[in-house]
């Protein structure tokens, strides 16, 4: 459970809900790191603990492998299923 600081490119900025668990900054921008970067060395240590908490909240919903499989399993269904 970590604060997020990432690049706005596919996959990545799906596990990013701004203020909320990190900050997205533009691909390739050296001032973007940096204003991304300093708003985390602001931030209190609080903050940027609620911040990991919740990123670890959303990985666990999205992204944990049993959530996944069920998806993936409910679509080969449905393709199965529309033959």
């Amino acid at each position: 459970g970590k604060p997020i600081l990432t690049s706005d490119v596919a996959g990545c900025r799906d596990l990013v809900e701004i203020g909320k668990n990190g900050f997205i900054i533009k691909p390739r921008s050296v001032d973007s790191l940096v204003e991304g970067m300093e708003k985390f060395i602001k931030m209190d240590r609080k903050k940027l603990e609620n911040m990991g908490e919740y990123s670890r909240k959303l990985i666990l919903e999205k992204f944990d492998e049993n959530v996944v499989n069920n998806i993936l399993l409910k679509e080969v269904n449905s393709i199965i299923n529309s033959r």
